[in-house]
């Protein structure tokens, strides 16, 4: 179990922990402790922990089991249309869409929507999950 497991089992161990104290007779020192612990849970640092692993899990599961591909750039090198398939999900995207000033995003969306309309091919690949260990480099 790697360390960040350990800390994502210890967070549900409390969350258990919590569920518990908010079941018992009210007392001070029971809604104390459980004051405590939901504060734990709901810290910053704690939930983008959280975040962090679930991202990287989704990550992983993706390499393994996901294509993905891009069509078309736009003068700045971002793509108009990224997919990606994962398992049987299909998700469409378009991060330049994301980045253009709001009086450009009319005449893009006619755009992309013409072309989705005329349909488009785009052949998809396995993903390749980049390492950042040092020992792979």
């Amino acid at each position: 179990m790697t360390q960040s497991e350990e800390q994502l089992a210890s967070l549900n161990l409390l969350r258990e922990a919590l569920n518990y104290l908010e079941r018992l007779p009210a007392h001070p020192m029971t809604y104390a402790m459980a004051l405590k612990i939901r504060n734990h849970l709901n810290n910053p640092q704690t939930l983008a922990l959280e975040r962090r692993h679930h991202e990287v899990e989704a990550a992983e599961k993706f390499s393994r089991h996901g294509h993905s591909a891009s069509f078309g750039f736009t003068n700045e090198g971002l793509p108009t249309l990224t997919t990606s398939l994962l398992d049987d999900v299909l998700t469409l995207k378009s991060p330049a869409a994301a980045q253009l000033p709001e009086e450009e995003l009319e005449g893009f969306s006619r755009r992309l929507t013409t072309l989705l309309a005329e349909g488009i091919e785009v052949r998809l690949a396995p993903v390749q999950l980049k390492s950042n260990r040092a020992d792979t480099k």
